[in-house]
């Protein structure tokens, strides 16, 4: 995500999670801390997660302080090697 005046101000992605068929990982998720609860992160995932919905069938996570963001859109806490939280496609919401 860009600002106004062109300078990156948010930036997110997603890939496939290593050792799965089926499943991708959403990585490198962050907005500028002056930036934050202005809903750019909340927009920058709601581009995100229905695209990686379209190869994948679950979403994995690993957040160390951002939990209750991540949990909006309907990831639950997950357990696995690097891995905090999941979104299984049906339960994927915008807020």
């Amino acid at each position: 995500a860009l600002s106004l005046s062109g300078h990156v101000i948010a930036c997110g992605g997603y890939m496939k999670q290593t050792g799965t068929n089926d499943v991708g990982r959403i990585r490198h998720v962050y907005v500028l801390p002056e930036i934050r609860h202005h809903g750019v992160g909340t927009q920058l995932l709601e581009k995100i997660i229905p695209e990686a919905l379209l190869t994948y069938s679950e979403l994995w996570l690993y957040t160390d302080d951002a939990s209750t963001f991540y949990e909006r859109f309907g990831f639950e806490p997950y357990t696995a090697t690097k891995v905090t939280h999941r979104l299984l496609k049906h339960a994927f919401v915008q807020p």
